[in-house]
């Protein structure tokens, strides 16, 4: 009869720590609770960029209509200091933005990417050089250059920066603009037509001065907008981050395939311009 009592006893003595561990089960069930519904709850509001975004944001917008005016200040101020001003102000905007975005980034691809757009902004300073303006086989390749760059950059934002929503759909619009002024330049070049029948080259359509400089320039001013509010530039540098730099994708295939079929086109249509004149 003495044997059972002990046994009590010593249930008895071990009841407290089991009630700490239970409590310690339940308050750590109602941490992991109440961590799920603040995610929930952020989840359920949406993304906010913060303010350094939006001025970086306000930048690009900034320095990509001042290069649209520019195109026009050409017919007003032709040669002079004031032009060589002009030209270079919107470029150092864009190339300052893309720098500041770098220091933003969230993890190592999209600070590469970063700098590559400044890049890209830098290496248009070539344009206007008077050696560079003249040759034709020069401002192609560096055309090529801009274009794999940027469509390699946005590749890099779109598959490690975590941008969500329609911030997506509307990056993707940089590399698509690349790829149709590349082309269409391109295309240019290959095509040999009669002196009497350059007026009807497309550089010199209503249309294509429509579409070029308002609304794809429009839409991806507004694109550069949601790109610098994204949440590719959102949250602290992650340097461990698991990233890829992998050059095969959807828009370095762009980057090649649409080139190639817009020149083709272009080409077997204006060896036919009989047909449309």
């Amino acid at each position: 009869m003495v044997q059972p009592v002990a046994e009590n006893l010593e249930a008895q003595t071990l009841q407290p720590e089991t009630v700490v561990e239970t409590a310690k089960e339940e308050a750590a069930q109602q941490a992991e609770q109440m961590a799920a519904e603040q995610t929930q709850q952020v989840a359920e509001q949406g993304f906010r960029p913060n303010k350094k975004q939006t001025a970086v944001a306000v930048m690009f917008v900034v320095g990509s209509v001042l290069a649209v005016l520019n195109i026009f200040s050409f017919m007003m101020i032709p040669y002079g200091d004031l032009r060589m001003l002009l030209s270079c102000l919107p470029k150092m905007i864009l190339a300052v933005s893309w720098l500041m975005l770098a220091f933003m980034a969230v993890n190592k691809a999209v600070r590469v990417a970063s700098f590559i757009g400044a890049g890209v902004s830098l290496s248009t300073f070539l344009y206007l050089l008077p050696a560079f303006a003249m040759n034709n086989i020069a401002q192609t390749a560096i055309a090529l250059v801009i274009m794999l760059a940027l469509c390699y950059a946005v590749g890099l934002f779109q598959t490690n920066g975590g941008i969500k929503g329609h911030a997506k759909t509307w990056v993707n619009l940089i590399a698509l603009e690349m790829v149709v002024v590349f082309s269409l330049g391109l295309s240019a070049l290959c095509i040999d037509l009669p002196y009497d029948l350059t007026e009807h080259l497309y550089f010199a359509s209503p249309y294509y001065k429509f579409f070029s400089l308002m609304i794809l320039t429009l839409m991806c001013i507004f694109s550069y907008w949601k790109l610098a509010r994204s949440e590719a530039f959102s949250g602290k540098y992650d340097a461990e981050a698991t990233t890829d730099f992998n050059p095969v994708n959807k828009w370095m295939a762009m980057a090649v395939i649409v080139p190639v079929v817009i020149t083709i086109a272009i080409i077997v249509i204006y060896s036919n311009i009989s047909w449309f004149i």
